[in-house]
């Protein structure tokens, strides 16, 4: 799972903060235990020493008996029963012995024909350390979070700044010029990362610029001679003298100028990523899949191919003519160029347009590119010509239109291409 940047900081910040406080915790927590037992030893030798000095002055001494410390002398005469049995083997030092589950320090001094046994029960001692320790450990779990939740507003504060500019970099227009980000920025390195984004977005906005520019120099260019075709076929549909077959491949050409004329307005518009003119139209699906048809028959008389047309004469989408016509056209001439024969069939149902064809079918490897520009998978039966746009030009089309455009192929079997239009968009509404 990825975190943000904030809570990284947050994490770090946590981290340091939990690092220091525990290494503070342990040394109060050795010092203290250090302490405590210098505290003990400092009682039993000063008790030791009291009762040396007053054995050696008066030859007898009485040797504490509480809950906590207690003595005993063991003398040449004396019977060494008269020390507990757990103290007889120890030798002169000091000890710290556990018996039933509590701690006794333990002297052991000697002093002419006397032997001294000075014993400390420490447990209270530990308990106390015990519960401090605990103490410690849950102000330690308190102070993590604390640092968490300082850590994470303090992050916050940091990284303000760079979601800001995120935010504008995201907000920024390819075509715009004028905004700069990098004066905004106090911080030396947002303010590099700002100008390495006004630098990118200044290259950016001049490859649209070009772009924008030879669109329209290819629209103009393009446009002049279909305006001369369109106003000859006029004319010469005017001339009496030409004959039925003749006008009717002079009719042909006017309507071939025509969807050349709008299929470069549409490719145009696609370009500049600009809104359609005509998005609300309505049109009857029949027409414009009659219409494309008509323009591909040619394309089908060399091939073995039958065309069937399953559109529903009622059957209307909202969307732009030009852009139906263009996605239509390709959908199809891709079905013919790898159709050698069989059929294919284009059919409107439940607001799906599909084109399916019994043609050579997609392999699975090439079927995740297929709507790649320029790409063209490897043919089974020799090459296909084409440029590998047309699916590609489909694609972008229908991510413009809100449309869902899918495919299913087998190989060797054929390929059925689908075009879901939105429910908003469909009439009658299915």
């Amino acid at each position: 799972m990825k975190h943000g940047l904030r809570w990284r900081i947050a994490a770090t910040f946590a981290l340091l903060a939990l690092v220091v406080v525990a290494i503070q915790t342990a040394l109060i927590v050795v010092v203290t235990d250090a302490q405590e037992e210098e505290f003990i030893d400092r009682i039993l030798t000063d008790e030791m020493s009291r009762l040396r000095d007053s054995y050696q002055a008066l030859g007898l001494v009485a040797m504490p008996n509480g809950q906590q410390l207690q003595g005993y002398v063991l003398r040449t005469s004396d019977n060494v029963a008269n020390v507990p049995s757990h103290l007889r083997g120890l030798d002169v030092g000091d000890h710290e012995i556990f018996r039933d589950g509590r701690e006794f320090h333990v002297q052991v001094r000697d002093d002419s024909d006397a032997r001294f046994y000075l014993v400390y029960d420490a447990t209270r001692h530990e308990e106390r350390m015990s519960r401090f320790r605990f103490k410690l450990l849950i102000a330690v779990g308190c102070i993590a979070a604390a640092a968490v939740a300082a850590g994470y507003a303090l992050s916050g504060v940091l990284v303000s700044q760079l979601a800001d500019l995120a935010r504008r970099v995201s907000d920024l227009d390819p075509a715009e010029t004028g905004s700069r980000l990098a004066g905004d920025y106090r911080d030396e390195e947002l303010a590099t990362l700002a100008a390495a984004f006004d630098r990118y977005h200044d290259r950016v906005a001049e490859i649209v610029a070009r772009e924008k520019a030879f669109t329209s120099n290819v629209s103009h260019e393009l446009r002049t001679p279909l305006t001369t075709i369109a106003t000859s076929c006029e004319l010469l549909d005017q001339d009496e003298t030409i004959s039925g077959k003749a006008r009717q491949r002079i009719e042909r050409i006017a309507r071939a100028a025509d969807r050349m004329t709008a299929l470069t307005q549409a490719l145009l518009l696609l370009a500049r990523n600009a809104p359609f003119d005509e998005r609300d139209e309505t049109v009857q699906v029949k027409e414009v899949a009659e219409d494309v048809v008509a323009s591909l028959r040619e394309s089908l008389e060399p091939r073995s191919i039958a065309l069937r047309l399953r559109v529903p004469d009622e059957a209307e989408v909202r969307a732009p003519r030009p852009a139906l016509h263009l996605a239509l056209s390709n959908l199809l001439r891709n079905a013919i160029a790898y159709t050698d024969r069989g059929r294919i069939t284009l059919e409107y149902r439940n607001g799906i347009l599909s084109v399916t064809d019994t043609g050579r079918g997609i392999d699975a490897a090439d079927l995740p590119r297929i709507f790649d520009r320029f790409y063209r998978g490897e043919a089974r039966n020799g090459n296909i010509e084409g440029s590998g746009l047309g699916l590609a030009i489909v694609k972008h089309i229908a991510d413009r239109l809100g449309w869902t455009l899918s495919v299913s192929s087998e190989s060797g079997k054929g390929s059925t291409f689908n075009i879901e239009f939105p429910p908003s968009s469909r009439f009658p509404h299915t």
